[in-house]
């Protein structure tokens, strides 16, 4: 059985009301530029980690990349709605998101509110510090925001986050001037998951975690295998250190010798990335911004192929989007079974998102047979 069966967003970013039903293995999301598919993707991710705050920053920081914590409690505010999105609010500070599912996963509903606070807090004269002198205080008002985080769990199901209860609350607090880390503690999550965004492959380090994991779960073979669509003259994959250097990723290859990650291309960086990911969340899901990216068009069957195999071996639920036609076809031909692949176009109409869902069998015929364009 699948971690869910069934999918449904409210108020998230500027996604107002999405249901996916009958949700397959391999799930694709398609649609025009700002229709809601990488929203949805992310509504995903904090389902899957219903109490972990440090998920929602992830969020945040896959669009914005800083450590200021105004920039993350203003991306964090837009992940919530908005008056001119959603009409009158009779709160502004206050905003409310849900989403809910069904399927193996326990979680049936999670409930995030966003609060803007502000509070007074007793600053030091900074000249007076380590001195003599008698220092002075003053108060000084900081703004900041709320998170309230809200699980609920089908009655009878196995215990989670360390309790017996069906309905679990978290909230932390987090101010745009504050020091040390933002919080991050987050909660068990009841689905495993991970998200690979278009440029994963590209983060420093994320090479040698994916190999290190895959070493960990025994699947480094399966990933080499799936190497061998861009080299079939990969042998094996190193993680070395030179003297005074940093570890880094080496191929063992038949006619190169051992030659750095790096100058093989993007492509097979990418494939690496998710292939060693699935190790880490069997059982969970597996969320792909972009499928397609980086991987030439012509690996693309092959490499598609490979993917629902291993999806379909370590009971993974595939959910990624695409603007590339290419790659919805490799993905029809290279999903051999048919109740395996479903295809959601996301539509706006008068500011209302709708969703047109495709079966694996529609599909085919709409692509193999008329040849018509299906992503908007």
């Amino acid at each position: 059985m699948l971690p869910l069966d069934s999918f449904s967003v409210q108020q998230f970013r500027g996604v107002r009301n999405i249901e996916l039903n009958q949700l397959g293995r391999i799930n694709i999301l398609v649609g025009r530029n700002n229709c809601g598919k990488t929203s949805v993707l992310e509504a995903l991710a904090t389902y899957a980690r219903p109490l972990g705050p440090s998920e929602w920053f992830d969020v945040v920081r896959r669009r914005e990349i800083s450590n200021s914590r105004s920039v993350l409690i203003e991306g964090l505010s837009w992940l919530f709605p908005h008056d001119e999105l959603f009409g009158t609010n009779p709160i502004p500070s206050v905003r409310e998101t849900r989403v809910s599912g069904q399927g193996s996963c326990p979680i049936r509903e999670v409930v995030a509110r966003f609060t803007e606070i502000e509070g007074l807090f007793e600053d030091v004269e900074p000249d007076k510090l380590n001195t003599d002198e008698e220092a002075f205080t003053t108060s000084v008002l900081r703004k900041g925001a709320r998170l309230e985080l809200r699980a609920k769990v089908e009655d009878g199901q196995r215990p989670l986050f360390g309790t017996t209860i069906n309905d679990y609350h978290f909230s932390t607090d987090i101010w745009e001037t504050g020091r040390g880390p933002v919080p991050q503690n987050a909660s068990s999550s009841s689905i495993k998951m991970e998200t690979i965004t278009p440029f994963s492959h590209r983060i420093r380090n994320a090479d040698i975690e994916a190999i290190s994991e895959s070493v960990f779960s025994d699947v480094k073979q399966a990933v080499i295998d799936l190497l061998h669509y861009f080299d079939p003259d990969i042998v094996d994959l190193e993680i070395l250190k030179k003297q005074r250097g940093e570890a880094i990723v080496y191929v063992d290859h038949r006619r190169l010798g051992l030659t750095p990650l790096s100058t093989f291309g993007d492509g097979m960086r990418r494939a690496l990335i998710m292939g060693a990911t699935l190790a880490t969340v069997s059982g969970g899901i597996l969320l792909v911004d972009e499928i397609e990216s980086a991987i030439h068009v012509e690996a693309l069957k092959s490499t598609f192929m490979w993917l629902h195999n291993a999806c379909r071996d370590m009971n993974v639920q595939l959910f990624t989007t695409t603007h590339s036609l290419e790659a919805i076809d490799a993905l029809i031909a290279s999903v051999q079974a048919p109740d395996d692949l479903v295809m959601y176009r996301l539509e706006r109409n008068n500011g209302e998102a709708q969703v047109k869902r495709f079966s694996h069998e529609t599909l085919s015929v709409v692509r193999e047979e008329l040849g018509l364009e299906i992503r908007s």
